[in-house]
């Protein structure tokens, strides 16, 4: 049986064989991808591209492709976080919500027409693929540590398409040995506090995101994730300064936008909740929730000419 290494890095194959393609369009999905230097999850980051970015595929690497925006950027991005053209939109969580880590719930599709705000909680948006569904208690039994060959990087990769199957107590495992021997990566906390999220078990996600945020302290994506939970644990304080802290630090990330005007609408502040709606519409115009915060403008426009009424 293969030992669980005890590493403090990530062990990566020293060589690459890339073979050119022919060079074929593609489009970015999730709310927004990181574009690396490297063909490895733990390379720097050269740029964040945004849902709708489109990019030619020069080489083509295993799970990642080397990519060429129009505004002249090149790196590596990671296969199950975009998609080719014509290709079918690949299944990643919000949340993601929305990038292999960020992506945490799905959103609903429907609205309540008599109170939104009974509705904001399962309908927050978070993080890379990972927006919310209402979360339901663990149908699995809780996830244990198991012996798993590999290196932190495969079992990263391992643990997303787990995630993205909805298999989320095996995605965790994987995550979590990941983390035995990538103790300092912020993205595999992040995917666990996604995967605990999914389980149910929002305070132990709430604890691994912000783990996650001690490493990579100005991560728009684990802030949101951050505010999820602390709104679905009825911290609506704490999950608005956690929604301002991911919209400070990546002001054109839409899904802050929208979970922070679900707390303002749930809250009563029917203006600034409007008024962040439509910043969410304005960044993310063909968005699945376009209708949505549109019934929800609605809505708070009808209360705040209530309140005036009332206080006319």
């Amino acid at each position: 049986m293969n030992r669980i290494l005890k590493t403090c890095g990530v062990a990566l194959a020293a060589l690459f064989i890339i073979l050119p393609l022919h060079a074929k369009d593609g489009i970015i999905r999730g709310s927004y991808v990181n574009l690396r230097k490297e063909a490895k999850f733990n390379s720097p980051i050269v740029s964040k591209k945004m849902r709708g970015d489109t990019y030619k595929i020069l080489f083509e690497e295993k799970n990642w492709l080397k990519v060429s925006f129009a505004d002249g950027t090149e790196g590596w991005l990671y296969r199950t976080l975009i998609e080719k053209t014509g290709e079918k939109k690949d299944a990643v969580a919000k949340d993601d919500k929305k990038t292999a880590a960020s992506a945490v719930t799905d959103p609903k599709k429907q609205a309540s027409t008599k109170s939104p705000a009974k509705t904001d909680k399962a309908s927050a948006k978070s993080v890379e693929k990972p927006v919310v569904k209402k979360v339901t208690a663990p149908s699995e039994p809780p996830a244990t540590i198991v012996e798993v060959a590999g290196t932190a990087e495969e079992l990263y990769n391992e643990a997303i398409r787990l995630y993205e199957k909805k298999k989320y107590t095996q995605a965790l495992e994987k995550n979590q040995v990941a983390n035995k021997k990538a103790p300092q990566n912020a993205e595999i906390l992040n995917n666990i506090g996604n995967c605990q999220f999914k389980l149910g078990r929002i305070e132990d996600a709430l604890v691994s995101w912000q783990n996650a945020l001690k490493i990579s302290p100005r991560s728009g994506k684990i802030c949101n994730n951050l505010g999820i939970a602390f709104y679905q644990l009825d911290k609506n304080k704490e999950a608005i300064e956690y929604y301002k802290k991911a919209i400070l630090f990546e002001p054109d990330f839409s899904d802050p936008y929208y979970n922070l005007a679900s707390v303002y609408g749930f809250s009563g502040h029917f203006e600034d909740a409007v008024v962040n709606y439509r910043k969410f519409l304005e960044l993310s115009p063909d968005s699945t929730m376009k209708k949505l915060a549109e019934e929800r403008i609605v809505y708070c426009e009808r209360q705040i000419e209530k309140n005036a009424k009332k206080n006319g």
